[in-house]
């Protein structure tokens, strides 16, 4: 998306809503060092992926330990996905007013001091709502944090390379999701949601680490800034609005936008599901939601292998119908079944979907 104004491209999931970072500044070649680079952020992701799973189901120990029931589930699920949607826009703004390296490595910084926190609170009989509200700074503050690495990204790789290292990223990034729940069960099988979360604040320190080896995150965003300083001095509401303006005027993209508000609200529920079934339907405990979830990554990684060419299909309204069809039918199916294995099959199938 262009635009008059160095900025971040909205995202979904992670990726540009136009596949392409066009707008903000021309891409480098890059070859030299480019590889070891892209070796980093998938290692952060990995970790990151890994230590944001640990928490997930730490998270929901705790609260049904705390006996808060379906409703402090949905209110965690909120403080976990509302920043995001909510703040997207003001987000990118800021990635591209600061160095995004010194931004990147802040972030995971403020947010293993947020986790440890949280960490020492719950160690110390914290109740409920002081663990939301740190639930909701720590998310907070993760909010422009995947808009700075996706517009980083560009300068890391450079031009040739950067199709491939997006699907990497955001590859890793997909699986991460679904594989860091199983890890937070095994951990929940013999911890506490107090070992969970510190578990995930070293997450952070190491994506910290990783991160701030990276070369080229900041130096795109400095150049740019010495060629348009006056553009820079802007005023920050007038980026926001310019940015919502853009997506009102392209045609189609209010649309994908108002879809990725409506996933954030479907894939909390989706949450709050999964926890529920686990633990009341199935008696699998609060740690078998990790279980769940890695059936549904199971599917996943079982049909990526055969994502590109269905995308590729000259029928997409066919294809969209068909993966949601796949997404929501099991769903159902879910709510009847009182077997476990029943249950993973079923998510499996699911997977496949998303």
């Amino acid at each position: 998306m262009r635009s008059r104004r160095a900025r971040s491209t909205p995202d979904v999931g992670g990726l540009p809503l136009d596949g392409s970072d066009s707008g903000r500044l021309a891409l480098p070649v890059r070859s030299h060092g480019a590889a070891p680079a892209l070796r980093r952020l998938v290692a952060m992701e990995f970790v990151s992926g890994l230590g944001d799973g640990i928490f997930w189901v730490g998270l929901v120990w705790f609260l049904i330990d705390r006996g808060t029931g379906s409703a402090g589930l949905a209110v965690a699920a909120a403080a976990r996905l509302g920043p995001r949607a909510l703040l997207g826009a003001s987000a990118g703004a800021l990635a591209d007013r600061v160095d995004r390296k010194r931004l990147l490595v802040g972030l995971d910084v403020a947010r293993m001091v947020t986790t440890l926190a949280l960490c020492v609170a719950i160690a110390n009989g914290a109740g409920v709502p002081v663990v939301i509200a740190g639930v909701f700074v720590t998310y907070t503050l993760a909010a422009p944090y995947r808009p700075a690495l996706t517009a980083a990204l560009p300068a890391v790789v450079g031009a040739g390379r950067l199709a491939s290292a997006n699907a990497i990223v955001a590859t890793t990034r997909q699986v991460m999701t679904f594989v860091g729940p199983i890890f937070g069960a095994a951990v929940m099988s013999s911890a506490s949601p107090a070992v969970a979360f510190g578990l995930n604040a070293a997450s952070f320190a190491a994506s910290a680490l990783l991160i701030g080896s990276v070369t080229g995150l900041g130096g795109a965003v400095r150049q740019l800034r010495r060629g348009a300083r006056r553009v820079q001095r802007s005023r920050w509401n007038t980026e926001v609005s310019e940015g919502w303006s853009e997506i009102t005027a392209t045609p189609g993209l209010s649309t994908v936008i108002t879809l990725v508000f409506v996933m954030y609200a479907v894939r909390g529920a989706e949450i709050i599901l999964l926890v529920l079934i686990a633990d009341d339907q199935l008696g699998l405990g609060s740690a078998g939601v990790g279980l769940l979830l890695g059936a549904v990554g199971l599917g996943a990684l079982a049909a990526l292998p055969f994502a590109n060419r269905i995308a590729d299909s000259k029928n997409p309204g066919l294809v969209m119908t068909a993966s949601v069809a796949m997404t929501g039918l099991p769903l159902i199916a879910l709510s009847l079944t009182r077997s476990s294995f029943a249950a993973l099959g079923v998510l499996i199938v699911l997977g496949v979907g998303v």
